[in-house]
């Protein structure tokens, strides 16, 4: 039998709409991919907050 180990997951970190906000701003400056590497993000996240939520049903 195998046993599980403890992992603990990690816990996500909740940016406000003013980070990213100016996270698109700096994109739209440096480029995505350097805006990530700066602000040490995913570059889809950027992409996330750029084109908005999708719309609801």
């Amino acid at each position: 039998m195998t046993t599980r180990k403890n992992t603990k997951k990690t816990q996500r970190i909740v940016r406000s709409d003013e980070y990213k906000k100016d996270a698109v701003k700096l994109s739209e400056t440096w480029g995505v991919t350097e805006a990530a590497r700066q602000l040490e993000v995913q570059a889809t996240q950027i992409y996330s907050s750029r084109n908005g939520p999708p719309p609801v049903s």
